[in-house]
């Protein structure tokens, strides 16, 4: 619609300086009728030549126009399974690392649980032996001393 309008509105400003037409270096657009001459070489369309170019034109432009669309929308598709690909991924390996944790954590908890019940009933007893035996060995160490020293003298 737009290339229309700019051809009808350069053809018909074309016409008002058809009498400057003598440079062939400057696009010229003009009308003539049967039988006229036209005032320069070049090639020259009927109105429904000029009329099948525009709609060419066009076409093209919206050809073009979907072409670019479709090829945004499908990068866009990638793009966009990419990245739900790569959430998933994150996604399944918190959970992985989540489950671990959990065990790890169940894990701590159940050892933690049976040190506590097995060092309750025999911490006493522990202690107790191990008293008994530091004194019973430094008893056994100065009855030694004294034996060794009584029978050197």
């Amino acid at each position: 619609m737009f290339l229309r309008l700019v051809f009808l509105s350069s053809a018909l400003s074309m016409h008002s300086l058809s009498a400057s037409a003598d440079d062939q270096d400057n696009p010229i657009v003009m009308s003539i009728q049967e039988g006229e001459t036209a005032p320069f070489d070049g090639t020259l369309f009927n109105t429904r030549a000029a009329a099948d170019i525009l709609v060419q034109l066009e076409n093209q432009d919206a050809a073009c126009q979907i072409k670019i669309d479709r090829e945004v929308a499908l990068r866009e598709a990638e793009l966009n399974l990419d990245i739900e690909r790569a959430e998933i991924s994150k996604n399944a390996c918190e959970e992985k690392y989540e489950a671990h944790i959990n065990l790890k954590r169940e894990e701590i908890n159940f050892l933690y649980d049976r040190l506590k019940k097995q060092s309750n009933s025999k911490d006493a007893i522990w202690f107790g032996v191990g008293t008994a035996t530091g004194v019973g060995i430094t008893a056994l160490s100065v009855w030694i001393l004294k034996s060794v020293t009584t029978s050197a003298n």
